[in-house]
């Protein structure tokens, strides 16, 4: 069984190979990248954080095709994450949850597919700072999570041609805003920082949760100041809290998992994600 294979996915009440054809080659998401997604992690038998996953993904959908496309497809969600998720069992997994208008004509296209859960990092991480590529501030589109990823991508490949974990993304006036796949959180001055919504950076879930229990703060973390930072993380509700150790050649070497901040905010993180299913 191939690697494709042995992932399956759903799709119109199916449990189907994760290599099996179920797009239509009309589909916008897959002429346009026109579509929303989430992605989250399924462990011990449950999909994690799915209440709020759904809330965002659902919102983008109400915010860019309206009210109704947005009920009808929680309810297929739903109904996809429990029907694979009773294939995969105690397997640990990644869940992506997929949802485009769909071809003319036709009903909008739903998928959820299933992939292998990452294991953390061993140790601390290098990133890589992306020069390239400059995220207008407070960008409509970037609040959501959509399909069309390919410049995200391609500083993603880069960085990993590099050896580095992830590349860190910019605004138009040199403002630290996300990572590729993951929030940022930099420590200045002692306090732990992570950019505010209005700078156009993706509401990540796990940033969310810090950020409502005053565990993390919203604030400016301009490029200027990199050599300032006394600590710096990643965190997203799948790979958790990564420590950093390097950015992009720049600044001192931080101290990674050796952070007071870094202790501080994982064990937050790790309590959060269990109380939220709770």
């Amino acid at each position: 069984m191939s690697g494709a294979e042995e992932w399956p996915l759903w799709h119109a009440g199916r449990v189907l190979p994760g290599n099996a054809r179920v797009v239509s080659a009309a589909d916008p998401g897959f002429l346009f990248g026109e579509g929303v997604f989430t992605t989250l992690a399924w462990r011990a038998g449950r999909p994690e954080l799915l209440q709020l996953h759904l809330a965002r993904l659902c919102g983008s959908i109400r915010d860019l095709y309206g009210q109704g496309p947005a009920l009808s497809a929680e309810l297929e969600l739903r109904r996809g994450v429990a029907e694979l998720g009773r294939e995969l069992a105690q397997r640990p997994a990644v869940l992506r949850l997929n949802w485009s208008p769909g071809a003319p004509g036709d009903a909008a296209t739903v998928l959820v597919q299933s992939r292998a859960l990452p294991d953390a990092p061993a140790a601390a991480v290098r990133l890589g700072i992306e020069l390239g590529l400059r995220v207008p501030r407070g960008d409509a589109l970037e609040r959501h999570k959509h399909f069309n990823r390919l410049a995200k991508r391609r500083a993603l490949a880069a960085a990993e041609a590099r050896g580095e974990f992830d590349a860190l993304l910019l605004t138009t006036d040199d403002c630290v805003l996300e990572a590729t796949r993951a929030s940022a959180i930099a420590v200045l001055d002692g306090q732990a920082l992570t950019p505010g919504l209005d700078s156009g950076c993706l509401p990540g879930i796990a940033r969310g949760l810090l950020v409502e229990h005053g565990e993390v703060t919203e604030g400016e973390l301009p490029l200027a100041e990199l050599p300032r930072f006394e600590e710096f993380f990643l965190c997203s509700s799948v790979r958790g809290v990564v420590p950093v150790r390097g950015l992009g050649g720049r600044g001192k070497t931080l101290p990674g998992v050796s952070g007071m901040h870094f202790a501080r905010v994982f064990d937050a993180w790790e309590r959060l994600r269990r109380a939220a299913d709770a």
